[in-house]
């Protein structure tokens, strides 16, 4: 990436991403003097932040010896996933035939509905099952899963009441899974109708607030089905008022910075600020 002005949120954001890194090479949101506790979730997202705004991963062996080793210690899918993918992002995965058996085996689960408590996260999860799933062919289940989602299709949405955010989590479902996005005229519609001046995006068509997951789910759902985004400048003139000082970003203005939040935010501004 070229160089940035110091006191750029891109280069703010930057210095927070390295100031969250641990002499194992992981990184974590709460790292500090004295304590360091370096974290799958937490090394995932800055990888993918520095990706995304080309720059080079700081000590980048330490950090595939860090993920390596926690890949190897993951009992479950749930702590193994960000290690494993990780890796694969990095071109650092090898797949031996016991990493080959187990995502071959790797369950598909279905939640009965999506909940409007768990603000989309089974969809997450079944997400990155999908995605584990296909770092080793296709999938059997891929019908059973695109006849699940278009079960819960209401006015353009996806989810137990149209929302943007599981809407937006479902078409990255379905399209990891072949499934042709541009027949769901609808959705373009529902996209269309959820982007306001304000903020750029809500999540619901009478919703009064947003959060940066939010827009981050209505930029990319609009990119996945060639939707024209309205208010780029609204979005990224929100997304810039949720970095705090020492250059993370929060959920919203007023809230706490994290990593997953910071890597959002980047995401946002290096694609909407390219145009």
């Amino acid at each position: 990436m070229h160089t940035l002005p110091a006191h750029s949120p891109l280069a703010k954001a930057i210095h927070y991403l390295r100031s969250k890194q641990s002499k194992d090479g992981g990184f974590c949101a709460y790292n500090m003097e004295f304590l360091e506790e370096s974290n799958p979730h937490d090394t995932f997202f800055s990888v993918l932040a520095f990706q995304a705004l080309g720059e080079p991963i700081p000590n980048r062996d330490r950090v595939v010896q860090y993920l390596k080793t926690a890949l190897n210690r993951a009992q479950v899918f749930n702590y193994a996933f960000f290690p494993l993918w990780t890796l694969h992002q990095m071109g650092e995965l090898t797949i031996d035939d016991a990493l080959r058996a187990s995502l071959t085996e790797l369950t598909i689960l279905l939640p009965d509905r999506p909940n409007p408590e768990d603000a989309g996260e089974n969809l997450r999860w079944l997400l990155r099952r999908v995605q584990a799933k296909t770092l080793v062919g296709s999938i059997p289940e891929r019908e059973q899963i695109q006849s699940y989602f278009l079960s819960l299709y209401q006015e353009g949405s996806f989810g137990w009441y149209p929302n943007l955010v599981e809407t937006y989590l479902s078409l990255r479902i379905l399209h990891l899974l072949n499934y042709n996005l541009q027949s769901l005229h609808e959705t373009r519609q529902f996209l269309m109708r959820l982007q306001e001046k304000e903020t750029g995006f809500t999540n619901t068509t009478n919703g009064l607030f947003t959060t940066l997951e939010v827009v981050y789910a209505g930029v990319f759902a609009c990119q996945l089905l060639d939707v024209p985004i309205q208010y780029a400048d609204a979005v990224i003139h929100f997304v810039k008022l949720c970095q705090m000082g020492k250059g993370g970003f929060a959920r919203m203005p007023t809230g706490l910075p994290d990593i997953e939040k910071t890597y959002r935010a980047v995401k946002l501004l290096t694609v909407l600020e390219a145009k």
